[in-house]
């Protein structure tokens, strides 16, 4: 591209997206926004999945897909203040009032869903974000996330609301053949076949493998050289496309937010947090950033109790959980008053990852509750999929009866009433001291359940998950077909359990750390099937019994804290 050219583009006042060479043929870029697809207009109803976004009071134009019910993916330049700078994106709520408008073919009609966008999640490493919905829209289903490379030759198909040939601003969605000329390590080049062509309005619209009657993401289109669109004098149809089969895990890691638990920052890579209980009566919440090659940073202090607040240690309960849906990990407390009564709090994370004040909730359990405090245990997961993060308590009742109740949150972070789930009858018969549970969203369906395992009188081991319906409660537990027999031999004492989505299928999996009596530590992973099930455990790491690692010197915390989709564990020692 000559520098009269680019200039011209500047002038024109392109908005979205850099234009790019053709085939992979790299020049220099003009920050022009793109515009719908030269191609076919869709039938009603196609590509459902398509996104329409408008950003700001008119500035900005561009297209996207939904690829959960409350995500959809698109070019991260569509955001930046340059868009020729998409890496300058960070993460946290746009710049500019966002609108999405998906599955509505005819921008005149009515169908469909229009949703604004609350956050943004980019990748440092290529023009991609992935942008937070502020309710889920349902009946639509999401674009499936390719996870095989792209092939050169492949056909391709691109779908978005840009500008066409003779049209500057189209009503309708279209779409057009592109062929696969390149793939490079994150972007992929393609090539619009019979006059087909990415324009001005068409920044992050999908390209779509189709095959035996699927549809995936292969990437999303980031810049062209625009050939065929309406007022452009330029014959060459090339586009350069962010490629996202290669960072499904990460997709999946976001969008169910498990890749993100523990993120107080919001930069899509987990983070440590430290409740620290100071000798003169303080208790400090401090935070360790974690950076892009999973290493913590030191750890810094937010909200400070004083100790003339006199809270006392041994009557909190502490979860952490994004409570307030912004993609930031959050605190959740139950304080138990002297007269036995206990108060809801939330702590929210600021932009800078800190902790702040905690702020009680209007619900509480009075003193007449009778609530036992040694009989509560807590975990935090988003069991409704509303894309905040809830608080689900395990009660062991004095009569042997064990109940799972939730308490949802609101748009401010704060817990509701404790509603029943799944109620063990107490001739059921579990031992609570038989019992190791951790909570994630085993099926991979956006809501967060329940597993254990269950030692038996015989010292065997079963598997069970309790997946949460739609309203939030933990079902009934379902036994796995895998479990550890009584010649096992496993110490129930040297287990230690973890959750998260270790292989970035979208399912969190469940993790062991097993001190063996001969001084060897092996983490351990049994993954979630489709249906939530846990299977056999397998071995990972094992630190040599020579290694000489003290258990009572590890404080262990699972989080996806290099940013790539799958569940690391971090280790203060």
């Amino acid at each position: 591209m000559s520098h009269s050219t680019s200039s011209r583009s500047r002038r024109a006042g392109i908005l979205c997206v850099a234009v790019a060479a053709a085939a992979g043929a790299l020049t220099t870029f003009s920050a022009a926004p793109a515009g719908a697809v030269v191609g076919d207009a869709a039938a009603d109803g196609a590509y459902a999945y398509t996104a329409k976004l408008s950003i700001g009071d008119g500035l900005r134009s561009c297209t996207g897909a939904l690829v959960d019910r409350n995500w959809i993916v698109t070019a991260a330049g569509c955001f930046s203040d340059d868009p020729a700078q998409p890496q300058a994106l960070t993460a946290g709520a746009p710049k500019w009032k966002t609108t999405a408008v998906v599955g509505r073919t005819d921008l005149a009609g009515s169908g469909g869903r229009e949703v604004q966008v609350t956050q943004l999640v980019p990748r440092a490493d290529r023009d991609l974000v992935l942008a937070r919905l502020s309710t889920p829209v349902d009946g639509i289903a999401p674009l499936a996330v390719a996870t095989g490379a792209p092939v050169a030759g492949e056909k391709l198909r691109v779908a978005g609301y840009g500008r066409t040939k003779d049209e500057w601003v189209p009503g309708k969605l279209h779409s057009g053949v592109f062929g696969l000329d390149a793939v490079q390590a994150t972007t992929v080049a393609t090539s619009g076949q019979n006059g087909a062509a990415v324009c001005k309005g068409d920044t992050g619209a999908p390209t779509v493998r189709e095959a035996n009657g699927r549809a995936e993401l292969v990437a999303v289109a980031s810049r062209s050289w625009q050939g065929g669109c309406l007022g452009v004098a330029e014959t060459r149809t090339g586009v350069s496309s962010s490629r996202v089969d290669d960072v499904a895990g990460w997709v999946n890691g976001v969008v169910h937010k498990r890749g993100v638990r523990g993120d107080t920052d919001g930069d899509g890579r987990a983070d440590a947090l430290m409740a620290y209980y100071h000798a003169d009566g303080r208790i400090g919440f401090y935070t360790a950033p974690g950076d892009a090659n999973g290493l913590l940073g030191d750890f810094t202090a937010g909200y400070t109790v004083p100790a003339e607040g006199h809270w006392d240690r041994n009557a909190m309960k502490l979860v952490a959980g994004d409570f307030n849906g912004d993609g930031r990990t959050d605190l959740a407390m139950l304080y138990r008053r002297p007269d036995g009564s206990i108060d809801f709090y939330t702590a929210l994370a600021d932009a800078t990852g800190h902790i702040g004040a905690f702020k009680s909730s209007p619900k509480s359990v009075p003193a007449s509750g009778n609530w036992d405090w040694n009989a509560i245990q807590l975990f935090a997961g988003d069991t409704n999929g509303d894309g905040r993060d809830d608080v689900i308590m395990t009660y062991y009742h004095a009569d042997g009866r064990i109940g799972f109740y939730t308490s949802l949150t609101d748009t401010d972070g704060l817990l509701g009433d404790f509603t029943a789930g799944y109620m063990v009858p107490a001739e059921g018969h579990w031992d609570r001291n038989a019992m190791k549970l951790v909570a994630g969203d085993f099926n991979g369906d956006g809501r967060t359940d329940l597993a254990m395992l269950y030692r038996r009188p015989d010292g065997s081991i079963d598997y069970y998950t309790g997946l949460a319906d739609a309203t939030g409660h933990i079902g009934q537990f379902a036994a796995s077909p895998k479990s550890t027999p009584a010649s096992g031999n496993w110490d129930w004492n040297a287990i230690q359990l973890f959750a998260g989505d270790t292989n970035g299928d979208g399912r969190d999996d469940v993790i062991m750390t097993y001190y063996h009596a001969d001084g060897r530590i092996g983490f351990y992973t049994s993954a979630a099937g489709t249906d939530g099930l846990l299977g056999d455990f397998t071995a990972g790491y094992m630190v040599p019994a020579e290694g000489h690692w003290d258990r009572n010197a590890m404080k262990l915390v699972a989080g996806d804290f290099n940013g790539d989709g799958r569940t690391d564990l971090a280790m203060l020692y």
